[in-house]
């Protein structure tokens, strides 16, 4: 199965994500200068809460939402070790919590959850891996899955190479 059909069919079982209560937890680095070297293509996008409002206001709640998408030419392009740096920052935060963990043949899925002191998670975090494409997706707020209809058919579109590249 396709490590990222995984993690968005899990990540749709969760029924809303809540605004995180604990700062640190999400301050995640998601650099990772040796995929981004060695993809054949590489996207990298950063939204704010600003830039995700004025989308729809079924996007109000979000706080951010960071995606990390590398490819590469061959199978054994890239070392999956060069994850280890962000999965030892949300080991080191107990905030964090893995959910799934997916382990097959040349891919893996794993999602984890932020803690909060209510009752829903505060973020999520997918790290799918396979043999020639990496994805990194972090959210962090409040989405109701029942209105992601409404941003999804919004008629507001973005253009994500210029998102990706906007100055930060």
């Amino acid at each position: 199965m396709n490590a990222l059909t995984t993690a968005v069919s899990a990540a749709l079982l969760l029924p809303a994500w809540a605004v995180a209560q604990n700062a640190t937890a999400q301050n995640l680095d998601l650099s990772f200068q040796n995929l981004a070297a060695q993809a054949q293509k590489k996207s990298e996008v950063d939204l704010d809460k600003a830039n995700l409002t004025k989308a729809t206001d079924a996007a109000s709640g979000v706080e951010g939402i960071h995606v990390r998408h590398y490819e590469f030419a061959a199978a054994g392009s890239y070392r999956i070790s060069d994850l280890d740096p962000l999965r030892k920052q949300v080991a080191a935060n107990p905030a964090w919590s893995r959910i799934v963990n997916v382990q097959e043949k040349d891919e893996s899925t794993e999602i984890y959850v932020l803690k909060t002191d209510g009752l829903l998670p505060g973020g999520l975090l997918v790290i799918a891996a396979e043999a020639k494409e990496v994805n990194v997706v972090e959210l962090l707020g409040t989405v109701d899955l029942g209105r992601m209809q409404e941003i999804v058919k919004s008629s507001i579109s973005y253009d994500l190479k210029t998102a990706a590249n906007a100055p930060k």
